[in-house]
């Protein structure tokens, strides 16, 4: 069995790639590989080629989510449809003739029903949104009550208090709890 770590002098071309915290590792490489055992070169360069094609995809495909989400508001649903309406293009895009359209008919009315039921729901919850504050609206408001208190407290221990009974019923109120730390 070969010797998968062999040191190897420090101006050598084969020495290993990797990085130690003390620097460059002493071990050779695995030919073809530029890195030793340790450092993956003993990984198949084929499955290697596969992973960076399959990261160079998901890139790919995430700048085309983004561009269908739009919105961060609503993120995760947006996100959703727009990974809906690329598996949409992605569908359309397998077909090159007339001829293979009926095939993917039902793929394809599958794949629009699911996009119209999202898009409704995200249009439902964007509508109830703007009845509600965002949790970055209440901070800011908190603040602002927070800087007018500074102004009639002088006494930091008193305004550091208040400060506090704030914090503590806003957060109250944002986990669903009364003011007795119950559920409303």
């Amino acid at each position: 069995m070969e010797n998968r770590f062999v040191r190897v002098a420090e101006d050598d071309p084969t020495r290993c790639q990797g990085v130690f915290k003390g620097g460059q590792c002493p071990y050779g490489a695995m030919h073809p590989s530029k890195y030793c055992t340790m450092h993956g070169g003993n990984v198949d360069p084929n499955k290697i080629k596969a992973k960076a094609v399959h990261d160079f995809r998901l890139t790919q495909w995430q700048e085309r989510v983004d561009t269908f989400a739009g919105s961060q508001r609503v993120k995760s649903l947006r996100g959703e449809i727009g990974i809906a309406r690329l598996t949409l293009e992605q569908v359309l895009g397998q077909i090159k003739t007339d001829v293979q359209f009926p095939l993917f008919v039902d793929k394809i009315s599958s794949i629009v029903t699911q996009i119209e039921k999202l898009v409704n729901s995200c249009q439902k919850i964007e509508e109830r949104n703007k009845e509600l504050l965002g949790k970055n609206d209440v901070i800011v408001i908190a603040d602002t009550v927070i800087e007018v208190m500074a102004r009639y407290i002088k006494d930091p221990d008193e305004l550091l208090e208040a400060q506090e009974l704030l914090h503590e019923s806003i957060t109250a109120v944002i986990c669903g709890q009364g003011e007795t730390g119950t559920s409303a």
